[in-house]
């Protein structure tokens, strides 16, 4: 969960109630109770979260996310979606915003590089597949799975006016690796709660 970052826009620069909560806090210091009840309040929401850990950004948070399903799988693959974006990480920052003549075929993108600096090697452990294309995350599963650590998904994503991942649902039914039967899956949104609604969005 992400704690400062972008995604405090969303309420308004200089919004008086924030401004208050900010003075709270200061008063209280950086670790107090408040974070405890934030966190309660956090897997009220998502009934499914087991623990809830709070990080500077949406990049750090996925950055965990990515290192703690190669440590539970033991496998090095990501799977994310074209038009997704999950941060400014080496291993998530590709094809949110491609260019059509780069960005592959529509039912097999290519990985779209969308920062300098990023090691070409990088590129081999991204998986980039169609949203909503169940068939093509059932192929990459199916073909890949014993390599693919997280399927990672930004719902909604705010480049497609299509809600929801209907097709996760079918990617949970395919069968795991003979070697594992761990297959973790990342929610990566901020304004989900926003756009669709408290709870209405959640890994299960």
């Amino acid at each position: 969960m992400t704690a400062r970052g972008n995604g405090v826009s969303l309420l308004v620069h200089g919004h008086p109630r924030v401004r208050r909560a900010i003075e709270q806090a200061l008063d209280l210091g950086l670790l107090s109770a408040r974070d405890a009840h934030q966190g309660q309040v956090a897997a009220a929401l998502v009934p499914s979260a087991e623990l809830v850990r709070f990080s500077g950004s949406g990049t750090e948070t996925m950055w965990h996310a990515i290192r703690t399903a190669r440590a539970v799988t033991g496998r090095q693959k990501v799977v994310k979606f074209e038009g997704h974006f999950h941060s400014h990480n080496d291993y998530l920052d590709y094809s949110a915003w491609p260019p059509l003549e780069g960005a592959g075929p529509a039912d097999a993108p290519y990985p779209w590089v969308e920062s300098a600096g990023i090691p070409p090697a990088v590129q081999d452990l991204v998986v980039v597949l169609p949203w909503n294309d169940a068939d093509a995350l059932e192929r990459a599963l199916r073909s890949q799975g014993d390599q693919i650590a997280a399927v990672i998904i930004e719902p909604p994503p705010p480049s497609s006016a299509r809600r929801g991942a209907p097709h996760a649902q079918r990617g949970r039914r395919v069968p795991r690796p003979e070697s594992s039967t761990k297959r973790p899956g990342a929610w990566s949104t901020v304004p989900s709660c926003r756009r669709v609604g408290k709870g209405r969005i959640v890994l299960g």
